[in-house]
């Protein structure tokens, strides 16, 4: 009887056995050490059974399970990636490419720099920060907003009656371009306050401006021709007339009243020029000021013609550093009032300057 109840027990232990073993196979192992119930992942949609998308070659495993993989669609011959516009600019180019030595009478609506002339006691000198920007108008082109100043620190105003500085601020427009078939125009326009910011400053509204034509007869010839307003007591309107030769690239010569000028090239390196000039031009300025001692409002002019010897450098942009020394003679300070106007003796100055 004992032999038959061991014998039951032992089957039951295999039984047991086997029933545990099939659990496991059939992935009931939660609790089982190193082992975490994965949550059932949804199955991935894909072509219904016996479907074949094009393209995609069917590849079977030794169990008869389809292992396709999806392939990239085949590029076209020509691919080209979608085309965008240009954002367009707030501003454009007033004078595209303008060189040193290109056609026609060109003034400059960008520039900057600082003058010096010796002056003390008797003497009237003066030391000046001056410069102006230009904005392009969108939509036309060469045409540009400028806006212009100027500081100048007066030396010697004792024996002048001269307040110790005065001003100049500017505004106005600026034209240049070709408007046919070898002529261009430089057109300018503005009005400025010039004044020491004193009581009398409502007299100190200037209009300087021109207007000159060119015509480039051939490249080496250009004749000009053309007005400029000074808007000072002493001088008001002057023609602008004469010849631009420009024999080779190197050399530029302007026989243009009132202000001539010789210039040559004297070297290149590195992407950049070395020239030389020889001009004459007018100086000089007209302010509305409180006289120094008196206190009388008045407007003061004064003029001097300069002859100048300049070293200018021009990079591969066209942008141009200039140092200057001019020989200052014929000099007048006159007032309004014609009171206490002088002739004043000669002098020299020192300029640099930036300019595009």
């Amino acid at each position: 009887m004992s032999r038959n109840v061991r014998t039951l027990l032992v089957l039951l232990q295999i039984l047991v056995g086997i029933e545990s073993s099939l659990s496991a196979e059939d992935g009931g192992i939660e609790g089982t050490s190193g082992w975490v119930q994965v949550a059932e992942q949804p199955a991935i949609a894909g072509p219904q059974a016996g479907e074949q998308p094009p393209g995609i070659p069917s590849i079977q495993d030794e169990n008869g399970f389809d292992t396709s993989l999806p392939q990239p669609p085949a590029l076209e011959e020509h691919f080209e990636l979608p085309k965008t516009e240009a954002v367009p600019d707030v501003f454009e180019e007033a004078v595209s490419g303008r060189r040193y030595n290109d056609s026609g009478w060109y003034s400059t609506p960008d520039w900057g720099g600082m003058t010096w002339r010796p002056g003390s006691g008797g003497r009237f000198g003066e030391f000046g920060l001056a410069g102006a920007v230009s904005i392009p108008v969108k939509g036309w082109k060469g045409l540009s907003i400028t806006d212009g100043y100027g500081y100048h620190f007066l030396d010697g105003p004792t024996r002048t009656d001269m307040p110790p500085r005065v001003f100049d601020f500017n505004w106005g427009l600026h034209y240049f371009g070709e408007i046919s078939d070898s002529w261009w125009i430089d057109l300018a326009f503005s009005a400025g306050l010039y004044t020491d910011f004193e009581d009398s400053a409502r007299e100190g509204w200037r209009f300087p401006s021109h207007a000159v034509i060119s015509w480039e007869v051939s490249s080496e010839v250009q004749p000009v021709a053309g007005v400029r307003y000074f808007d000072r007591d002493n001088l008001g309107l002057l023609p602008v007339a004469g010849v631009i030769l420009r024999p080779d690239d190197g050399l530029r010569i302007e026989l243009v009243y009132p202000e001539p000028k010789v210039a040559w090239r004297i070297s290149c390196e590195n992407d950049k020029e070395h020239w030389m000039s020889l001009s004459g031009r007018i100086g000089g300025g007209e302010w509305a000021i409180e006289r120094d001692r008196t206190g009388l409002a008045d407007v003061a002019t004064y003029t001097d013609y300069e002859l100048v010897l300049g070293f200018d450098t021009i990079d591969n942009g066209g942008s141009i550093s200039s140092f200057e020394i001019g020989y200052v003679f014929d000099r007048d300070l006159e007032y309004r009032s014609n009171r206490g106007n002088r002739n004043l003796p000669e002098t020299f100055f020192l300029r640099w300057s930036t300019r595009k």
